[in-house]
């Protein structure tokens, strides 16, 4: 879609929008990003953002990366994350700045080492404060057709 209708809208969540333009520009930083970082295929990511299109953007360049998304919610009581962050053993923990008094102290008492990364939110963009030169608008995939994709934790209901 990206190729045949780059401004027709792919997300919306309130009042944010994103054509599929940005939103491959976003998935693509989020996949450099990953890479910067030392992830590798098939190691796991948790998502710790609230719904938004930022988060649908954090999920596609983890995919397009061929890591394996978590998600996270961050309105969860903080030992149900810290759970979730030790048993999944996450590589990196991609979080909403917003939300940095309640992530970094679970992060930093997790038996696991985990490694963090604040992510600032906008309207339309998503940006790395530690982290600059979040690479080009070049859309490469690193998934394989029987990769995981995705990890999820149940109520256990």
């Amino acid at each position: 879609m990206c190729a045949t209708n780059p401004l027709s809208t792919a997300t919306v969540a309130g009042t944010h929008r994103l054509t599929y333009q940005q939103l491959q520009k976003i998935a693509v930083q989020v996949q450099s990003i990953l890479k910067d970082v030392g992830v590798k295929r098939s190691q796991v990511v948790a998502i710790c953002i609230p719904r938004s299109a930022a988060l649908v953007a954090a999920v596609l360049g983890c995919v397009l990366h061929g890591a394996v998304f978590l998600l996270v919610d961050p309105s969860f009581p903080a030992q149900r994350m810290q759970v979730q962050f030790e048993i999944s053993r996450p590589r990196v923990v991609l979080y909403s700045v917003q939300d940095h008094l309640k992530i970094e102290p679970i992060l930093h008492t997790c038996k696991a080492p985990v490694h963090g990364i604040g992510v600032q939110m906008e309207e339309d963009c998503i940006t790395f404060p530690c982290i600059l030169n979040c690479g080009q608008n070049v859309f490469e995939s690193f998934t394989c057709d029987n990769d995981i994709i995705f990890l999820i934790f149940t109520s256990g209901s």
